[in-house]
């Protein structure tokens, strides 16, 4: 009388494949059964249960190879004990880990952050966050979020091994600087904030032409702040300068874009033969 399982038989009684019992056998969480003369697969009562093990812990939405750490070698299985501990460990660790997710994007959905923030562990952001906020505290809402995305986009790409460090580093550098010119420094807050109130207008508008204006003359007369820090705000590796350029100004508008370009002809932040990015 057979007391053994062809491979069909098993897999009607787990409402499987044949393929799946191979498959299982193949990456080893099943044992090579034994044969008939005839070379058919015959399987155990054993086989068959673990082969339901395998099944009711994929229910839990664990992967095979989780499967296979958890039950062990089919010659050593784990007691059952163990297998569901080891099994509520790992899904402890994923409801801590989806419980941290939805709390970040409720923190997101409350702050309403653009995209270009969804980083929330930029660490050129947490940098400014933590050593600049007396600074951050002293700009307007537009011209902090304008501000946080552009550093948002510098800060979240491995320009090279020692840019974020560079840039860092200039940072805590101009916090004395800006101590020292304290007024000139209060004049280029006042064109940011006007940078920023132009957004929405068209390009031709008399506000625009006399920001521009205004921005030429600033840097004439205090050329230092371009000279001192302007370098340091983008990679030194020359393409990815111009993309790092080309990266900001998809976060400005026509009018911002041509304000910068135009007072940065004399003085650019990266190359004298190349002006600020035209918007596409």
């Amino acid at each position: 009388m057979r007391t053994q399982l062809h491979i069909g038989e098993v897999a009607q009684l787990l409402g499987v494949t044949t393929k799946t019992i191979r498959h299982y056998q193949k990456i080893g969480l099943l044992s090579e059964p034994g044969r008939t003369s005839a070379g058919y697969r015959l399987f155990t009562a054993q086989d068959v249960l673990r082969l339901q093990r395998i099944r009711r812990l994929q229910s839990f939405g664990l992967s095979l190879k989780q499967i296979k750490e958890i039950l062990g070698d089919p010659q050593q299985e784990h007691t059952l004990r163990e297998v569901l501990l080891s099994l509520d460990q790992e899904l402890a660790a994923q409801v801590r880990e989806l419980e941290e997710r939805r709390k970040k994007i409720q923190e997101l959905l409350r702050e309403q952050k653009p995209i270009e923030q969804l980083s929330l562990e930029n660490p050129t952001i947490q940098f400014m966050e933590e050593h600049l906020a007396d600074y951050l505290a002293q700009v307007s809402p537009a011209m902090r979020e304008l501000e946080m995305k552009i550093y948002a986009i510098l800060g979240s790409f491995r320009w090279s091994e020692d840019y974020q460090e560079q840039m860092q580093q200039a940072m805590l550098q101009a916090m004395p600087y800006l101590t020292e010119h304290a007024q000139e420094y209060r004049e280029l807050l006042v064109l940011g904030e006007r940078l920023a109130a132009i957004a929405s207008l068209p390009e031709e508008a008399p506000e625009v032409t006399q920001l521009i204006h205004d921005f030429i003359q600033y840097f004439q007369t205090f050329s230092f702040w371009l000279e001192r820090f302007g370098q340091s705000s983008y990679p030194t590796n020359q393409a990815f300068s111009n993309v790092a350029s080309e990266m900001i100004a998809s976060l400005l508008t026509p009018s911002q874009i041509r304000v910068l370009r135009e007072a940065f002809a004399q003085y650019t932040l990266r190359d004298a033969n190349n002006d600020f990015p035209t918007c596409s």
